[in-house]
């Protein structure tokens, strides 16, 4: 279960990261901690004693693409560049700490937390997260890359 208290921000990126390599069993706490305490989660302070597993990674490179082949893809159609990040980072205006700004030309830019109920931070229910997404051109007919 991964969750946090930044609008699952963090909690999505540990979710990827553990799919990449090979654990999939994962979830995300839809809300993140708030949710959880709003909704009557108890709380424990001391630590938990982990239990012993094995785990091996398996490392699926299927999740990441090479710039070749995003400019490749793209050439061919059927296929959409979804920018996820800030309208500072999209618009070159807010550097972030890159070397370049900006954004990959023909990205389609959404920010990822419109994907999230602003008050509660709960992800949109999936009908309104596929409307948003067809709005902006992100089909299930399409390979999508984000960034």
């Amino acid at each position: 279960m991964a969750y946090d208290h930044s609008r699952s921000l963090t909690a999505a990126r540990l979710w990827w990261a553990l799919n990449t390599y090979g654990h999939t069993n994962v979830k995300i706490l839809n809300g993140g901690w708030r949710a959880w305490i709003a909704n009557g989660g108890t709380v424990d302070f001391g630590r938990a004693a982990p239990r012993s597993v094995t785990f091996t990674p398996k490392y699926d490179d299927s999740k990441l693409v090479k710039v070749d082949e995003l400019k490749q893809a793209c050439e061919v159609g059927g296929s959409v560049i979804w920018d996820v990040r800030s309208d500072g980072e999209w618009d070159g205006s807010a550097s972030r700490g890159n070397k370049r700004t900006g954004h990959i030309p023909g990205a389609v830019h959404l920010e990822w937390f419109n994907l999230l109920d602003s008050e509660t931070n709960e992800f949109k229910p999936a009908a309104e997260i596929r409307r948003i997404l067809t709005d902006h051109g992100i089909t299930p007919d399409k390979n999508v890359y984000t960034y």
